[in-house]
């Protein structure tokens, strides 16, 4: 019989060390999932912000070209507008910053500033504390280049760490295992003990580094089991955060974490030694009478080591019969089977767990819900402001098709207005050889008359009518230059359009002079005459001819004018129509003006709703990623579950 028992103490000893080794991989395990997570959630946050730095500095493209003193107002727009900066810093090539406050700081000695000075792209800094307000830090900064490729400068956002905090501080393990993040530097960044916070990790733990060093410092992930500081094994995950190499370690206590584990296995173990020496004691003391009782305990063993935990009261009452000793040995065996009950209280947590990670679950999907609806109101804005921007536009060109067509009747007025000066200049022209012809005439008369002396009496007559006529020639001479004057104002309310016309009313009005002052000396030619009267009587007949051209010479020289009235009284109509054009044009370009701002309004609009977009498509992002993470561990989970309750029948 004792023989018998060896297959029964193997297998159980198989089993236990089985237990031990799964519950060990669901620890490690789970630590594994814990520094996953919060270091791809650390390096969410990183890149965010990384994001959000490139996003302002195609804003404002112009700090590129700004200096530390005319940026100040640029920074100050940048922290109002962004929620969440702790600071906003410009910094020249030879590190002399400003920040949103005016505070002047030299950065030549910061970490970040040197690693812009050889880098492209945006530089991620470790955690550091201000020098102006004492608050923990990560500074993002982008460098500046010229068209050359040449380092100007710095653009830089300070972030406060207090999120990278809360994630690295709500990481529990156990009772009391924690997580705690080190820079590749080994410099510790966040740790439940502040004290450690900006040391070195040789500084604490030297007798570990070459260990830290082979494993943690080395490698992206992996387990490391090791000796804190405070001289306690600690078994730990640990996980590189992509963007900045930072390495997060989740750590318990070994004996916290496998201590119950080691208590259940070492409590099985004697029990089943003690019910194997119960047994072998009974086999070699108990008569034949006592095959019943080891049997039905045999059988009770047996349904145990096949992980059947099925309670049967009956059974129960039946060992209690038996004998003191069987009593004592039943007694160990029921409690063998309650430890392996409390077991599967255990793996009934596990199922809450689960349950909860499906209640995550439920709420980022109605998130997710939430997020699409955002989008799809974003969406229809932007549609909205689309239509109403391709409205605006139709409208503006039709503005710009009329506006067109009344410069072009504009132009059409400017070339009659040329057309009608040209006229001026014959009539001019034609005027100037009519009063020449009247100088001749005047002359031959004035010759004629000194032979006349005579004919005093018709003379008489006849200076009389020069003298009217003189008056006549004055009368129109001075409504000629009173014209002219009034011709060369409309010309000069024409702006530039009339500059032409100017010109010629100029030479009319010298014209008009010309006369006046030739009327004056026909006017003293006459008091000549008058002097002369006694000698015109002779030759009276001769001076009628005389006479009669220089009076035909006068009506053509009236006629001439009369033309030059007619054209100046075209110019002016067409002065006004030309007037009245610019005044068209004008007010339709204020219809366009107003057009284009109303385009440029719902630009805007379209702007602002393509960024509501963005953020919310952001966050559907995030969501669809949390859902995956609570899936695979559901998933998981629901195998282990599976895989474990599978093999008891209670």
């Amino acid at each position: 019989m004792a023989i018998a028992l060896i297959p029964l103490f193997v297998s159980s000893i198989y089993q236990i060390n089985s237990y031990r080794d799964e519950v060990t991989s669901l620890i490690i395990n789970r630590q594994k999932e814990v520094a996953e997570d919060k270091a791809e959630e650390l390096d969410l946050w990183l890149r965010h912000r990384v994001d959000e730095l490139a996003k302002i500095s195609n804003v404002y493209p112009e700090l590129k070209s700004a200096t530390i003193n005319d940026v100040v107002p640029i920074l100050q727009k940048i922290q109002r507008q962004y929620d969440g900066i702790e600071r906003v810093v410009f910094a020249d090539k030879t590190g002399n910053s400003i920040n949103d406050q005016q505070q002047k700081i030299n950065l030549t000695d910061r970490t970040y500033f040197k690693q812009a000075q050889q880098s492209d792209s945006i530089v991620v800094s470790d955690i550091i504390t201000s020098k102006t307000t004492g608050n923990k830090n990560v500074a993002f900064v982008l460098p500046l280049k010229n068209e050359a490729g040449q380092f100007i400068g710095i653009f830089g956002l300070m972030y406060n760490a207090s999120g990278i905090e809360t994630i690295v501080k709500d990481i529990r393990v156990g009772e009391t295992g924690y997580g705690y993040l080190v820079s590749k530097d080994r410099v510790f960044l966040v740790h439940p003990d502040a004290e450690k916070v900006g040391k070195m990790f040789e500084e604490l733990n030297p007798s570990q580094l070459s260990l830290f060093q082979e494993t943690v410092f080395k490698k992206d992930n992996g387990e490391v089991e090791y000796v804190a500081s405070d001289q306690t094994e600690r078994i730990g995950f640990y996980q590189k955060v992509p963007l900045t190499n930072w390495k997060l370690v989740v750590t318990g206590k070994k004996n916290e974490l496998f201590g119950g584990i080691e208590a259940s296995v070492i409590t099985t173990a004697e029990l089943v030694a003690v019910t194997i020496i119960i047994i072998v004691i009974v086999a070699v003391f108990a008569a034949r009478g006592f095959t019943r009782p080891i049997e039905k305990i045999n059988h009770l063993l047996s349904q145990t080591r096949n992980l059947d935990l099925t309670y049967d009261p009956s059974t129960d009452r039946e060992l209690n019969s038996f004998s003191y000793e069987f009593r004592s040995m039943a007694d160990s065996l029921i409690k063998t089977r309650q430890l392996l009950r409390d077991l599967l209280s255990e793996i009934t947590t596990t199922a809450n767990v689960v349950d909860n990670h499906s209640r995550n679950l439920s709420k980022l999907i109605g998130d997710t819900a939430i997020s699409v609806d955002d989008i799809a109101h974003a969406t229809d804005d932007l549609a909205k402001g689309a239509s109403e921007q391709a409205k605006d536009s139709e409208q503006a060109v039709h503005k710009l098709s009329d506006l067109s067509e009344k410069i072009r009747l504009s132009v059409e007025n400017s070339d009659t207005i040329q057309s009608e000066i040209e006229g001026v200049g014959k009539a001019n022209e034609e005027g100037i050889s009519a009063i020449s012809d009247l100088k001749q005439a005047v002359k031959e008369n004035v010759d004629a008359t000194s032979n006349v002396g005579l004919q005093v009496d018709v003379l008489d007559k006849k200076s009389k009518s020069i003298t009217a006529i003189t008056d006549m020639i004055k009368s129109i001479a001075s409504q000629t230059n009173l014209l002219a004057l009034n011709a060369m104002i409309e010309s000069a309310r024409a702006g530039e359009a009339g500059r032409g016309f100017a010109v010629v009313a100029k030479e009319i009005k010298k014209l008009a002079e010309q006369v006046s002052n030739h009327a004056e000396e026909i006017e003293n030619t006459t008091s000549d005459i008058h002097e002369e009267i006694t000698k015109t009587k002779e030759i009276m007949e001769s001076t009628k001819g005389v006479i009669l051209r220089t009076s035909l010479a006068s009506e053509v020289t009236e006629g001439k004018f009369d033309k030059i009235n007619a054209s100046i009284n075209r110019i002016v109509g067409k002065i006004g129509s030309l007037s009245s054009s610019i005044m068209v044009v004008n007010a339709e370009k204020d219809i366009v003006v107003s057009s284009v701002e109303s385009i440029s309004a719902i630009a805007e609009e379209s702007s602002a709703s393509t960024e509501e977009i963005s953020a919310s498509l952001q966050q559907q992002a995030n969501v669809v990623d949390e859902i995956a993470k609570s899936a695979q561990q559901l998933s998981e989970v629901a195998d282990r579950l599976k895989h474990t309750l599978e093999q008891f029948r209670l």
